[in-house]
């Protein structure tokens, strides 16, 4: 190998090398000083999908903030940890709004939240996630059709 072709390929390594290094800092600079809002607007965002499922005047906590861990259950069709988020007012719980999964999707499960009211009605359902046909599964999304 000629050594202007060893001289020209070590250049472009250590071209890409800086560039990988540079471009790795400055993505990892950029979720720095992102990770914060990023998180407050998952959180808001998280808020706002678990509030639809409940009146609004029968809680004033943070339902996230709220939340606990339950265990993995056939019960609710989840094979993982989920989340179920306590509304209360004035200090008295007053719904749960429960992380479930329906497993009999046409294409696959459909995880829902589920708000249920301390006298047991549910007082609302929204689809989280689902792998529905475009069209077909709209009906089950909120943003889409109201039926839901």
């Amino acid at each position: 190998m000629s050594t202007s072709i060893l001289k020209a390929s070590t250049r472009t390594t250590a071209i890409m090398i800086a560039f990988t290094i540079i471009g790795t800092a400055i993505l990892a600079y950029t979720f720095d000083i992102t990770r914060d809002t990023i998180s407050k607007n998952e959180e808001a965002e998280k808020q706002a999908l678990i509030s639809q499922t409940l009146p609004p005047d029968i809680f004033d906590n943070n339902l996230v903030q709220g939340a606990i861990t339950l265990p993995a259950s056939e019960q609710l069709g989840t094979d993982k940890p989920s989340q179920a988020y306590r509304a209360s007012l004035k200090g008295k719980l007053s719904a749960i709004v429960l992380e479930v999964v329906a497993p009999d999707g046409y294409s696959g499960k459909i995880k829902l939240l589920v708000g249920i009211l301390s006298n047991g009605d549910i007082s609302g359902v929204r689809v989280v996630a689902h792998n529905e046909t475009p069209g077909l599964g709209d009906y089950i999304d909120i943003a889409k059709n109201t039926w839901i």
